[in-house]
């Protein structure tokens, strides 16, 4: 695997960081062939997923804490794992969502699948996407 064609890295969970995420993971998708559709997919459901981790993960802490990004691309396609350690997916009354960012994720991915965290608590969203180029 060329060293370009994967990345992992952790980002404050706060709302400067969502356009960041959505760069990096946007241009390794672009990388990896994907097409001008494709990227725009992996946009809108990574901006989502991020979002979600900004806005929802740790409201009950004083201090945001941290959104871990891992992205590849492995045999056309692309892979990409969004993790907090924060609430976790329970309801929240006061939400300021409409709860349309999954469905739209699942609909954009080839994949999707929502975990719980690794036992610090969390959330752990993974989307790939199929590309429409030449592999890394």
């Amino acid at each position: 695997m060329a060293a370009d064609s994967s990345f992992a890295r952790e980002f404050r969970a706060e709302p400067a960081s969502v356009p960041t995420i959505r760069q990096a993971v946007v241009a390794l998708a672009r990388r990896g062939g994907a097409s001008a559709e494709r990227c725009a997919d992996v946009a809108i459901a990574v901006s989502e997923a991020a979002s979600n981790a900004v806005v929802h993960a740790y409201i009950e802490t004083a201090e945001p804490g941290t959104v871990r990004v891992t992205a590849a691309v492995l045999d056309g396609e692309l892979q990409v794992t969004i993790a907090d350690h924060g609430r976790g997916m329970l309801p929240r009354s006061d939400s300021p969502g409409l709860g349309l960012g999954m469905p739209l994720i699942s609909d954009l991915a080839t994949s999707f699948e929502i975990a719980d965290g690794d036992g610090n608590g969390g959330t752990v969203l993974r989307m790939s996407f199929a590309l429409d180029g030449p592999v890394l």
